[in-house]
């Protein structure tokens, strides 16, 4: 048996309030390298707001957080992050593919064309979520089986350690739901979910 690894995500006695308003307290747990972990809960139960505090958006009242071995502000460019449902504006004229760019933009100049690296990794997010065929398609015209990849895709593209996806069949239907799980399950061979 090789030496352990460290784990990948760890809350230590972590609590969090909004103002006023207790949202998390005294949480402790860990993620190592490959798990595939859900947190089940009420609405308003904090489950977003933990993932915030992952991300390093949000700063603990108490306790410490470590992602990958160091504070999340300094690992968020090594997390995949697929929010909740996204709205958009369904007359916004994006692409798929330029949608998936987009996940590359922490990884360029703000001064420039995307490189090739950037455009292949756009290429082997799509194909990963299986919507390559899809790619100079408008995102409008897509469904939300179909939009919810390419948000995994954009997640993907930045070539990430770790997936953290918030409610990520929350605006699909029950086959797609089914479908996204199993891509998780694929994904989960290669990455922290």
């Amino acid at each position: 048996m090789g030496k352990s690894q460290q784990p990948v995500l760890e809350f230590d006695r972590v609590s969090f309030d909004y103002g006023a308003v207790p949202v998390l307290r005294d949480v402790s747990f860990s993620v190592e390298p490959r798990d595939f972990i859900g947190i089940i809960g009420p609405n308003g139960g904090g489950k977003t707001t933990l993932i915030k505090l992952a991300l390093g958006l949000l700063t603990p009242a108490q306790g410490s957080i470590r992602v990958l071995g160091t504070r999340p502000d300094l690992a968020r460019s090594r997390i995949g992050y697929v929010p909740q449902a996204m709205d958009f504006d369904r007359d916004f004229p994006i692409s798929v593919l330029d949608l998936v760019l987009m996940g590359r933009l922490s990884r360029r100049s703000l001064i420039g064309r995307y490189r090739p690296e950037d455009k292949d990794a756009a290429w082997r997010a799509l194909e990963s979520v299986e919507v390559a065929d899809l790619a100079h398609r408008p995102l409008s015209d897509l469904s939300g089986g179909q939009r919810q990849r390419v948000f995994i895709a954009r997640a993907l593209a930045t070539e990430p350690e770790i997936l953290m996806l918030d409610e990520p069949t929350a605006s699909v239907d029950s086959q797609a739901e089914r479908d996204i799980y199993e891509l998780l399950r694929k994904l989960n061979r290669q990455m922290t979910i």
